[in-house]
This record gives structure tokens, C-alpha cells and sequence, in this order.
């Protein structure tokens, strides 16, 4: 047998070794999934739209300094899901994993306070009001009190103020709200 030969046959038991034991060659991929041309991660430049901004800008002043306002809060993160029975807890888990809250309100000491939704047009349509049935009933459920307010509505409303002089009963809140604005705004208790 001449050495060719040899480290052909070298080779080949070596490979077969190998496969039979599931040791795979692994190429390093540059981005995620096997498709990764197709996929581009791109920065979503701002967090918050105009009318979510101006809301939490109308929340921070409303609190004044009194707590912290986290947009974009994801309600498993507010509210835990408790039950005995494991399908239960991961059917109640997967209705709310994935939604959001436009604003948490959370006490100095790191508390949950509330949570504020801003109802804008896109919770007019009938998907979007069966969500807001739900997240009205977990909330109500957990007891954590939900504002909901019409875009721009926030700093006027009656029920932020209930909300915050609740927690806050010694406070001062300021009466730069607009008089004679119409109050589509409720609070789910």
C-alpha cells in the first residue's frame, strides 16, 4: 500500500468517524437564520410616535418628579400571571406576552403605580377593541389602575389627576389643563 493510499484511507475512516458521531463542520454566518441576506436589522430611530411623545412630555410634567414614566411597557412585565395548572398559566402567559402598555407609572422605589394608554384612531377597528378588552379586564383584574386618553387629552384629564392624587394625596398638581375639553377619558379602576 503506498502512502497515498494510506492517508486516503486515514482520511476517510476519519470522516466517517466523524459523522457517525454527529460532529458537524460549522461555517460562521454573518447575520441570523440561514437567510440572512434577506434579513437586515435596522434601527427604528424614534421609540415614541408625535402623539405618544407629547403624552409622555404632558405625564412627566404631570407627576413632577413624584415617580418615573417607562414608555412602551410590556404588560407580563406589569402584571404576573398566577395558576396552578401549567396550560392555564401559559394560555393566560401568550395573551398578554406580547402587548404593550404606552406608559408605566412606577413610584420612586421602583412600585407600579398605573399605566397609561393613549387611545389614538387605530383603537377604533375591531381587532383593536377586542385587545382593549382584554388588557381593561387584566388590569382590573391585577388592580393596577389604567388610564386611557385621546391623543393630546392627557394633561387635561380629570381621571390623571384622581390617579396621581391617590398615590400622591399631599400633591399640588398644576391647572395648566384646557378648560372645556371634552373627556374621553376613563379610568379602569
Amino acid at each position: 500500500m503506498s502512502f497515498s493510499e494510506l492517508v486516503f484511507l486515514l482520511v476517510a475512516a476519519a470522516i466517517f468517524f466523524a459523522s457517525a458521531n454527529g460532529v458537524r463542520v460549522r461555517y460562521p454566518r454573518k447575520g441570523i437564520g440561514s437567510r440572512s441576506r434577506d434579513v437586515q436589522f435596522v434601527s427604528s430611530r424614534r421609540l415614541l410616535s408625535p402623539a405618544e411623545r407629547a403624552s409622555f412630555i404632558d405625564l412627566v410634567k404631570a407627576l413632577a418628579k413624584r415617580g418615573y414614566v417607562c414608555p412602551k411597557v410590556r404588560i407580563a412585565d406589569l402584571i404576573t400571571v398566577r395558576s396552578k395548572n401549567r396550560s392555564a398559566w401559559q394560555t393566560a402567559f401568550n395573551r398578554i406576552a406580547c402587548k404593550h402598555v404606552d406608559f408605566a407609572v412606577m413610584s420612586k422605589d421602583g412600585d407600579i403605580l398605573f399605566a397609561v394608554e393613549i387611545d389614538d384612531r387605530s383603537h377604533r377597528r375591531a381587532d383593536r377593541k377586542k385587545r382593549d378588552r382584554l388588557v381593561n379586564q387584566v388590569f382590573a383584574e391585577a388592580g393596577v389602575p389604567l388610564v386611557r386618553a385621546a391623543p393630546g387629552k392627557l394633561q387635561a384629564s380629570e381621571q390623571l389627576t384622581a390617579v396621581i392624587e391617590r398615590f400622591w394625596p399631599q400633591a399640588q398638581l398644576r391647572e395648566e389643563a384646557v378648560e372645556g375639553l371634552s373627556s374621553r377619558i376613563r379610568v379602569v379602576p
